[in-house]
């Protein structure tokens, strides 16, 4: 297997053969149809309307042909048949090519013999009338079993008299649609034309010609609006000004105002009802048959091209996939089967050309999440050593980072004159602030607080080398900008680059005295808040340390008094929200917090503070070290 996963070739052949086969079962199945149906559809909509007339006029049985031409009751109205040798008369006199009745005839023997006789006269004087017959279910399917059918057509003394017979059966697809029309139906081992087809034979002289198997064909709704004209049943049987729209035109006879009954829900907009609207049966054969008369039915790609299309789209897909991070193979899949699909819709519209794109759409799913599960496999296998070397550095950091919290101040110098509090929180494991408090000969304390340029792994390196070069000298050395002065030459060996600095502040309290003497390598101004909770800030200060050698830092001094809190903080507090001043924490927000907690013990301000500050981020993580440290005079 970690073969496989590791050879583009191979992998690129475990993932194009089950497509592949996925792809033939799914077309010989029929799986997916339904997106080629809505495929069909939407094509259909963009498809644009025909205007030139259609070799069919529809004489329209509507509702005042209904009441005005039938005797009560209209219906059946195949027994009204001396309205309808009337009809034929007329077409016939009018110079109509063809008559087509989308009636069943099949019970006229139980009618009036003399009407009979007039219809059948009429349809032996013209010789150009077809006939309706039907396949019909009598009775519901029991489970398992077919559905008992009868063949149901004119009895033979009319049909003899006609120029043909035609089935108007028409296929319903799944979701109530019809999109189909039948070129035969088969019954009792003979078969019988369509009626659609029976017009195209009659009309061309011709049989119209099908590949072998092929019995269905796909309706061209376009023809339904203004190429497809009508004129009422009942204007045919008693006016005129209608001749010349059925002169040399096939006429289709049928009913159109039937309720619920024989209308049928088709795949078209362009009607009164819009999207999914009903219509009656013979205006879906008059379509039908316009379609095979025009030559527009829209056509299914053949097999073979569809083999053809769908060996090349998978192998090049696969290939591609193989090459590609999961997450560009998921894109392209979707970008694929995008262009696939309106490819598919612009040769509806433009070519009645429909490729069954719901197999292969099946296809390049199943080839997509084939080659997705190859690439997290092989890429897994790839990573192993790699996951073992990054958890070998992150227990590293995590001794680090333990490392570098042990090296600064966990309890700080105990004396009932002051409290002391310090908080740190590092962005990352390890972190480039660095706080310490050491006590110092003469009753005094010594208070840092530095930040080294950088986050991460080279910031905690450069504070661990100054912590240790901090306690060395500072016991030794009482003046702050002295101290300062030697970390400065450490900091310019360590870093070598003037990119590469630190700023500090470092104060040397006496608390006996109160007097805290300072000095500051271009760090954040110390605050101190009185008593009276007024706030005023510690300046003076030199540059950072670090990018120049043999520089010197001042001392400078106040009085600390009882009541005074001391603030030392890094630029990770004041400027934490983001990298404009409007979006950060700032000094303003620092000093605030210090006014209104200034008489509460340094635990509490501190609480306060962090609060406060992860509060104006909403809550999100530091962007940077955030270290804090307060003292307050008793």
């Amino acid at each position: 297997m970690q073969k496989i996963l590791r050879s583009y070739p191979l992998r690129l052949l475990s993932s194009f053969i089950p497509a592949f086969l996925l792809y033939l079962v799914a077309l010989h199945f029929h799986w997916m149809s339904a997106v080629d149906q809505k495929v069909y559809d939407v094509g259909l909509s963009l498809k644009t309307p025909r205007a030139e007339p259609a070799e069919i006029v529809l004489v329209a049985i509507d509702k005042n042909s209904l009441q005005e031409s039938f005797p009560f009751p209209p219906f059946p109205v195949s027994r009204h048949l001396y309205q309808h040798a009337e009809l034929v008369r007329r077409l016939d006199a009018a110079g109509a090519g063809m008559v087509v009745f989308d009636i069943m005839f099949d019970r006229v023997e139980e009618y009036d013999t003399a009407a009979v006789a007039a219809f059948r006269t009429a349809l032996n004087e013209t010789r150009k009338v077809v006939l309706a017959a039907a396949v019909e279910k009598n009775t519901p399917a029991a489970e398992g079993l077919s559905a008992d059918e009868t063949f149901s057509s004119p009895p033979a003394f009319i049909s003899a008299a006609s120029a043909g017979l035609g089935v108007v059966n028409m296929p319903i697809d799944g979701d109530g649609l019809v999109r189909r029309g039948y070129f035969g139906k088969a019954y009792g081992g003979r078969r019988y034309q369509s009626m659609a087809a029976v017009i195209f034979e009659l009309s061309r002289g011709e049989p119209y010609r099908t590949e072998p198997g092929e019995n269905e064909f796909l309706i061209d709704y376009s023809w339904f609006g203004p190429g497809l004209q009508s004129v009422p049943f009942n204007r045919v049987v008693s006016g005129h000004g209608w001749e010349g729209l059925v002169k040399d035109k096939i006429v289709l006879v049928g009913v159109t105002e039937n309720g619920s009954i024989d209308m049928y829900k088709v795949p078209v907009s362009r009607t009164p009802e819009g999207r999914n609207a009903r219509l009656s049966g013979v205006e879906i054969q008059a379509v039908a048959a316009q379609t095979l008369l025009s030559g527009s039915r829209l056509e299914f790609v053949g097999q073979t091209g569809l083999w053809s299309i769908g060996f090349i789209l998978l192998l090049v897909l696969t290939g591609l996939f193989s090459r590609v991070s999961p997450v560009w193979s998921l894109a392209a899949t979707v970008l694929v089967l995008v262009l696939l699909l309106t490819g598919v819709l612009l040769a509806v519209a433009v070519y009645s050309l429909l490729i069954r794109v719901g197999a292969l759409a099946l296809a390049v799913i199943g080839a997509a999440l084939v080659t997705y599960a190859l690439n997290q496999m092989a890429l897994k296998i790839e990573t192993v050593s790699q996951e073992r070397i990054i958890r070998d550095i992150e227990e590293d950091l995590v001794s680090a980072k333990d490392t570098q919290k042990n090296l600064q101040p966990v309890e700080f110098p105990i004396n009932d004159r002051y409290e002391i509090t310090a908080r740190q929180i590092t962005c990352k494991a390890v972190g480039g602030d660095y706080y310490d408090v050491i006590s110092l000969p003469g009753n005094k304390i010594g208070l840092l607080m530095a930040d080294v340029s950088g986050k991460g792994v080279a910031g905690s390196l450069v504070m661990s080398n100054m912590q240790g070069r901090f306690r060395r000298v500072a016991g030794d050395i009482l003046s702050p900008g002295k101290v300062l002065k030697e970390l400065n030459d450490l900091v310019a060996e360590a870093t070598r680059t003037p990119q590469k600095f630190v700023t500090v502040v470092y104060g040397v309290l006496d608390y006996e005295t109160g007097r805290l003497t300072y000095g500051n390598a271009g760090h954040c101004e110390p605050l101190v808040c009185s008593a009276a909770g007024r706030v005023r800030k510690l300046g003076g200060g030199g540059p950072m340390l670090g990018p120049f050698k043999d520089l010197q830092w001042d001392d400078y001094s106040t009085e600390m008094k009882k009541g005074d809190v001391l603030c030392l903080y890094t630029d990770g507090v004041s400027e934490a929200g983001g990298d404009e001043p409007k979006k950060q924490f700032c000094e303003e927000r620092i000093i605030k917090c210090l006014e209104e907690k200034h008489d509460e013990p340094v635990e509490i301000i501190s609480d306060y503070l962090f609060l406060s500050c992860k509060e104006h981020v909403s809550g999100r993580a530091f962007e940077d070290d955030w270290t804090l440290m307060l003292l307050k005079i008793h």
